[in-house]
């Protein structure tokens, strides 16, 4: 489908991307509290660039959250 100015949309991602999404964003969110501390900064930059609404709790509670 194409937009007025003729550039073409993206397809909306298949059920198969929702579902890796999904699976990445829930070890992502382990490795927030179970990881070493450079695995939990890439898991949470990781997170913060997904743009899921669902991750924002963790993400606050592990900004919060005091290093080991």
């Amino acid at each position: 489908m194409r937009r007025k100015t003729g550039i073409a949309r993206l397809p909306r991602p298949n059920e198969g991307g929702r579902i890796m999404k999904t699976k990445a964003r829930d070890r992502l969110t382990e490795l927030l509290t179970d990881g070493i501390d450079v695995h939990r900064c890439a898991a949470a930059r990781a997170l913060g660039s997904m743009g899921l609404p669902e991750s924002s709790a963790p993400l606050v509670k592990a900004l919060l959250d005091e290093d080991p």
